[in-house]
């Protein structure tokens, strides 16, 4: 699926889990966003992706690169990523809890949040 910042194809899905290659463009970045439900586990596979994230007012990144290759994301954990360069990535997610199905509509997308650069 064509996106802003590139592209994503499904691998895998199943009503539990999902399974996305990502390849982003260099400055491209997501939506501020959280998924109410479900985990969000990046593992880094080229490029670099800085991952914003905030929770209970707290700010933090991380480089996701050839020296840190797995970031975990919980649920209602609020994210953002931007890429420094051409970079590709698998994007796994999975509920917090296996009663519940993933779904599109997990995501919550939130506007006029101020990104600090971190590039």
């Amino acid at each position: 699926m064509i996106k802003s910042w590139g592209e994503n194809l499904e691998l895998f899905s199943d009503p539990q889990w999902r399974i996305e290659k990502i390849s982003i463009k260099q400055g491209g970045e997501c939506s501020v966003h959280y998924h109410r439900t479900k985990f969000n586990l990046f593992l880094w596979l080229a490029g670099e992706l800085v991952i914003n994230m905030w929770e209970n007012d707290q700010f933090c990144y991380v480089r996701l690169n050839k020296n840190n290759t797995i970031v975990l994301i919980a649920p209602n954990v609020i994210h953002h990523f931007v890429a420094t360069e051409d970079s590709f990535a698998l994007e796994i997610y999975w509920p917090a809890e296996y009663t519940e199905l993933i779904c599109q509509d997990d995501i919550i997308r939130l506007e006029g949040v101020e990104i600090c650069p971190i590039l």
